[in-house]
């Protein structure tokens, strides 16, 4: 699966636009990306019969989510392993594709999380 190159402009982890997600789901998302789980970008999931969104073959991980991953390991957090393994099966640099640097996201994970507490 590949990644965008740029957060969408509705990505959660935007940092120039207001936060949406509920504290408890910010929660989640980061303890899965945590613990090496993957995101992919909403817009590109589809909604199944149980309302919930679901990756698919069109799905592309979520920029943003790179992006502050990348940013929360400079401060020596654990590599995501889910793109690690698609870097190796897939021959994809996921982390290259995106600026990680220039996305307009959040520092890292805690902050992200944090301010989703308003």
């Amino acid at each position: 699966m590949s990644a965008l190159t740029k957060p969408c402009p509705n990505c959660p982890f935007r940092n120039d636009r207001p936060t949406y997600l509920r504290h408890e789901r910010a929660e989640e998302i980061a303890g899965a990306l945590r613990s090496g789980g993957g995101f992919p970008c909403h817009e590109t999931t589809r909604t199944g019969y149980d309302g919930e969104n679901h990756w698919d073959t069109k799905s592309k991980w979520c920029s943003g989510a790179i992006a502050v991953m990348e940013r929360s390991f400079a401060f020596g957090a654990i590599e995501n392993q889910m793109l690690r393994i698609n870097e190796r099966l897939a021959g994809e640099d996921l982390v290259g594709a995106v600026d990680v640097d220039g996305a307009p996201v959040f520092g890292d994970l805690d902050e992200w999380v944090e301010a989703h507490e308003q």
